[in-house]
């Protein structure tokens, strides 16, 4: 990794909190925002599902809905940020949106986001064109990848990513629901334990290049990207071959390997297939075993938020390393989904010396 990447501030909103401090603390002590939706799967017309609201009592909806959320959340990361806003310089922001190949998903979703997010946003933030990515899930790895590119070359002093989606929509629920798989229920319901209770969340991770001085923080120290050859419904048996290849060309960026991680945090949703592909995946990598090496997934207090999650993951662990509440200074932070692609990073917090 020929630039290291230096966590500054991180924001979020959830249903728990609408900072990312309190989010994480909260997520922490095991909180959780579900409730009774008005939503109901199209298998099981009278069962009313559980959902994870993002802000209950709000009206918007859509688009307006999505874009009010990321506003917050570039808030919060901007109120925390160490750096002042004359010092900092040019901030490009990426914006890690719902992947538009998903029949749920509007297919226009970045124009008509943006028309409504530049409202709301009045240009209080950026004047350079914004750069979105509709990968959903995965985006986030990716634009770290952005994010290193645009830092060694220069042309702007700082990357905002932030991510935002919402699987509370009754086009979502219909497609998870049973319109596309049937009798397959992918939420949980009260007749299925296999499956996930969708939220919705927003979340920004503000970053630069770390200068040779910086001896504190929480720093990105390598990605890794992978293909599984056996995806989510594809009958076939997984082995967490692409999981396993993120992991250790993350490692391989990073300098050191799996046991000298401390613990990870993954988007896992609650489906027992992933967290199949998570216990074989540290099988595979952790050699030799470690008596502990914790699991975090946010999908346990907030549900599945989709294209919210990597940012979502790092700002939980931004926090838990500043409040010493991290089972160590390392943490693997692994994405995956139902298509093939698998992703990994790894981040790194080097405490003040005292």
């Amino acid at each position: 990794m020929s630039t290291r990447l230096k966590i500054q501030s991180v924001g979020m909103v959830s249903g728990l909190a609408r900072s990312a401090e309190a989010n994480s603390i909260a997520m922490h002590l095991r909180y959780d925002c579900f409730q009774r939706s008005y939503f109901h799967v199209p298998s099981q017309s009278h069962t009313y599902i559980n959902g994870a609201s993002a802000d209950p009592d709000n009206p918007l909806r859509g688009m307006s809905r999505l874009a009010y959320m990321l506003t917050q959340a570039m808030e919060d990361a901007h109120a925390n940020c160490p750096i002042d806003s004359n010092t900092l310089g040019d901030i490009q922001l990426v914006i890690c949106l719902p992947e538009s190949a998903k029949p749920y998903v509007d297919p226009d979703i970045v124009n008509n986001f943006n028309s409504v997010f530049e409202i709301i946003t009045d240009d209080y933030f950026y004047q350079e064109k914004i750069i979105y990515v509709e990968l959903g899930e995965q985006g986030f790895a990716e634009v770290l990848s952005i994010a290193h590119t645009l830092l060694d070359a220069k042309e702007v002093s700082a990357v905002m990513i932030a991510g935002v989606d919402s699987l509370l929509t009754a086009s979502c629920i219909s497609y998870y629901g049973g319109d596309s798989y049937g009798k397959n229920c992918r939420i949980i319901t009260k007749d299925n334990a296999d499956g996930f209770i969708p939220g919705e969340a927003a979340a920004a991770v503000l970053l630069t290049e770390a200068e040779k001085a910086d001896t504190t923080g929480l720093f990105c120290t390598g990605i890794g990207f992978g293909l599984e050859p056996a995806p989510y419904g594809s009958g076939k048996v997984t082995r967490a071959e692409g999981m396993v290849n993120a992991i250790n060309k993350a490692l391989g960026e990073a300098g050191y390997n799996m046991h000298a991680t401390d613990y990870r945090i993954a988007n896992i949703n609650g489906e027992r297939y992933f967290f199949e592909e998570d216990a074989l995946a540290l099988q595979r990598t952790l050699r030799p075993p470690k008596q502990e090496h914790a699991l975090w997934h946010p999908a346990d207090s907030i549900g599945n938020i989709g294209a919210a999650f990597g940012p979502v993951m790092t700002a939980h662990v931004f926090w838990a390393a500043r409040k010493s509440y991290a089972p160590g200074h390392r943490c693997l932070c692994m994405l995956s989904g139902d298509d093939e692609r698998r992703s990994a990073f790894l981040l790194e917090y080097q405490p003040e010396s005292k």
